[in-house]
């Protein structure tokens, strides 16, 4: 078996044209996966409960110092733990192996955990820029030196990153402290916060869809692959190429390879040379490849533009 691939039966030979061919690099890609989930659980854990405190002493500063800035920092912790929760819950469901009703796995749990935890960001975000739009038409006091000390401190150990929505905290405390009377600026700098959050969370919510749409991989180039299997000895057509994502960092593939009537006996070292080629230039270590002759007519169903020509 090549790669791990089902297609490939045991005596399948593994060679290149000019000798044999080794699936260490397929079995490194899985065991270095292994070890970065591993890591990405013990760091999710560590953030979890750190990031949980902060949520804690945030909310209660925010709400003794009535400062809507301060609080909806709190709940974009609150919403940062939640997501480590559910990319915590979804890493172990990743880690099942695969059953006969699911055959790819449960890989594709850990994007649905991200679009879940951002389009709960998003809604968070929405009932914050509502509640600043009702403090813009009724301005209340906040005690901005309650708000100052807190957030010097949330400021200096935040472990989540939101660096810049605690700056904007820390800078409309400030300017409370000397102008009381600006309390404008604590719902500005949430309209500012939202803004924030809204940015950067669009790219995440954009390349989830594109893998439950079943995108390529946006670092892999159908073309290129194709090149790469028309260089193949033997290898005279590519079609059917199909690439898509199951979860970051995991992606699969099928294709029809055309091969010349006169490399037709080496139809075993040329599935490998390819499979080869699919895992070490590409990292797609999950691929279903059909092996076609040229007198075959396969292309019937195929698409022009799907569809390399014949040479």
């Amino acid at each position: 078996m090549a790669c791990g691939h089902e297609y490939a039966d045991e005596h399948t030979p593994l060679v290149r044209p000019n000798g044999v061919l080794s699936t260490s690099s397929c079995s490194n890609l899985a065991e270095r996966s292994q070890v970065t989930n591993k890591s990405t659980k013990r760091k999710l854990t560590i953030a979890t409960t750190i990031a949980l405190m902060f949520f804690a002493t945030e909310l209660v500063a925010g709400y003794f110092a009535n400062s809507l800035a301060l609080m909806s920092d709190a709940f974009h912790l609150l919403s940062d733990v939640a997501s480590f929760i559910v990319a915590l819950a979804a890493i172990y469901l990743a880690e099942k192996p695969p059953t006969k009703k699911h055959t790819y796995g449960f890989h594709r749990a850990e994007v649905i955990s991200a679009l879940v935890s951002v389009l709960t960001i998003w809604v968070l975000t929405g009932f914050l820029v509502l509640e600043a739009i009702e403090r813009i038409r009724a301005p209340q006091v906040i005690d901005a030196r309650l708000d100052v000390n807190i957030n010097l401190r949330a400021a200096a150990l935040h472990v989540i990153g939101d660096l810049l929505a605690s700056i904007g905290v820390l800078i409309s405390s400030i300017i409370l402290i000397f102008k009381p009377e600006y309390t404008i600026v604590d719902p500005i700098c949430t309209f500012v916060f939202s803004i924030i959050v809204l940015y950067t969370t669009y790219y995440l919510v954009k390349d989830s869809i594109a893998v439950l749409m079943e995108g390529a991989p946006g670092h892999i180039q159908p073309e290129s692959v194709e090149n790469s299997l028309l260089k193949i000895p033997g290898v005279t057509a590519v079609h059917d190429l199909h690439i898509w994502t199951l979860s970051p960092g995991k992606s699969s593939l099928t294709a029809h390879i055309t091969v010349s009537h006169e490399k037709k006996k080496y139809y075993d070292d040329i599935l490998a040379h390819s499979q080869q080629v699919i895992c070490d230039t590409y990292g797609i270590h999950h691929s279903t490849l059909q092996i076609e002759s040229e007198k075959a007519n396969f292309t019937s169903h195929c698409r022009p533009d799907m569809c390399s020509p014949r040479n």
